[in-house]
């Protein structure tokens, strides 16, 4: 993702993960210490 960001002179990575359980936290903490912006996203929305 970082390669995609620069090669199309991207600033910011927003990543959006449905918060499914437990199982995204591990995820998101490891993107956040990358310094990935992570949003949850609703599926009922």
């Amino acid at each position: 993702m970082l390669e995609l960001a620069v090669q199309n002179r991207k600033s910011q990575i927003v990543l959006g993960l449905e918060p499914t359980g437990h199982y995204w936290f591990a995820l998101a903490a490891w993107l956040i210490t990358a310094g990935i912006s992570v949003v949850q996203v609703n599926p009922y929305a």
